[in-house]
Order: structure tokens, then sequence, then C-alpha cells
């Protein structure tokens, strides 16, 4: 018999076709038109906690406390299917001594070409399309305009539904989405601020569990753990 756990990780974990969490938030993050990063928007740290929270949710990773350390513990080293997520999930398992979340977190948002890397399959599934072209007829400069807006106006929609509408179809994914969204200042590079202030007490009441149960709560406040982490680690840009 599935239990509520195994539930909350069936619900979390992406269908075939469908797009990872980092990806999601890339999206999110990035100028449609432009194919930049949005200003403002720490896409970087948000990247790296999505992927450490794929990994979280797939149950390859757990945090550890101890005493006031946060710890990275591999469960299981199956790869989950996404090359980026299974590269790191490789590293840690690899790794000769144990380190803590805010050590992971660095190391993953600090990836070599991290933005390359996670576009290299939005384009190869007809999302993004790969731009080159040259700043002051110097530097080199590649941008990832969106070739098809569908999926990411989709991923909006959701999000639109979930924070300002009363409904209570609220999935444990677009929560995880909501509260990595909202610690990195992506939720409001595509909603305005004004809303979101109005909307403040729903967003608190869906990152607490309020509307999802107690186990997606446990798993959510979690991620906020990483997340949280994510945002106050010095990211040095190589």
């Amino acid at each position: 018999m599935e239990s509520a756990a195994d539930t909350v990780i069936r619900d979390l974990r992406p269908m075939t076709h469908e797009l990872f969490l980092h990806e999601e938030v890339f999206l999110l993050a990035l100028s449609d038109e432009k194919g930049s990063i949005l200003s403002g928007a720490w896409y970087q740290q948000a990247v790296g906690g999505a992927i450490l929270s794929e990994l979280l949710m797939a149950e390859r990773v757990r945090i550890d406390k101890q005493g006031k350390k946060s710890m990275v513990e591999v469960l299981r080293t199956e790869p989950i299917g996404e090359s980026l997520a299974d590269e790191w999930l490789a590293k840690m398992a690899a790794s000769p001594k144990a380190k803590t979340l805010g050590d992971w977190l660095s190391k993953i948002s600090n990836t070599k070409d991290l933005k390359e890397r996670v576009a290299r399959r939005l384009v190869g599934i007809g999302i993004l399309e790969e731009q080159s072209d040259k700043v002051l007829f110097v530097f080199n400069r590649t941008r990832y305009p969106e070739a098809n807006s569908g999926p990411e106006q989709a991923i909006i929609e959701r999000l639109r539904k979930a924070i300002f509408t009363d409904t209570s179809e609220v999935s444990p994914r677009d929560v995880a989405l909501i509260s990595i969204a909202k610690s990195t200042d992506v939720l409001s590079c595509i909603f305005d601020r004004r809303e979101l202030k109005q909307a403040k007490q729903r967003i608190e009441a869906l990152i607490a569990g309020d509307l999802t149960g107690k186990a997606v709560a446990e798993l959510v406040q979690t991620m906020i753990v990483v997340i949280t982490t994510a945002c106050i680690v010095p990211i040095i840009v190589s």
C-alpha cells in the first residue's frame, strides 16, 4: 500500500516530457524576447537550489541537521534522468568528505556554463532557440529567446491560479516552485509586487502546507532550508 510520503514524491516527480523544477525556474527567470536573465532574478541560486530540491524530492538525498550545521546525505545513487542533477548526485556520492548544504549549493550554483547547460535541453525540445551575436563587435554573446512560449505560460498560469484564486487544487510541486520563486525574487519578476503583497497570506499558507497537508508541509519546509541557504551563500561568479 502506498504511504502518504510515497504519494507526495510521486506527485512531485515530473512525468515524461515535463520539465524539471530547475528548468521551470530558469524559464521564469528568462526574458522571453531578449533571452537573457531578468534583472533582479537570482537565477544561479534559484537553479542551484532547484537542482538540489529535485534530488531531495526524488529521495536521492536528505538534509541531516547536525547541531548548527545542515549536512547533505546521499541516500541512493540511481540517476533521475537529468544530466545536471545526476552529475551532482554522482559528485556528492563520490565525495570523500561530508559537506554542508551551503557547500554543495555554492558548488552547484557555480557550475561552469550553468545557464548554457540548463538552456541546452530546452533548446533541444523546442522551447528556446539559441542566438549568437557580438557585444560592441568584440565580445561573443549567446542568448536564448523563447521559440515556444506555451510551456512558460502554462507554468505562470499554474502559479497564478495557485496564488490568486481560492482553489484547493494546488499540487505539491507547484508549492515547491512557489517557494523557490519567492525566496529568490523570481516571483516578483513575473507578477506585480502589489498583487503579491495582497496575496501574502495565501502564499504563506501554501508554503506552510496549510492547503496541501502535513506530508507536503514537512517536505516543503526542508526545501525552504535549501532555498534560504542558496540565497545567503556567497556566490563567486567564475
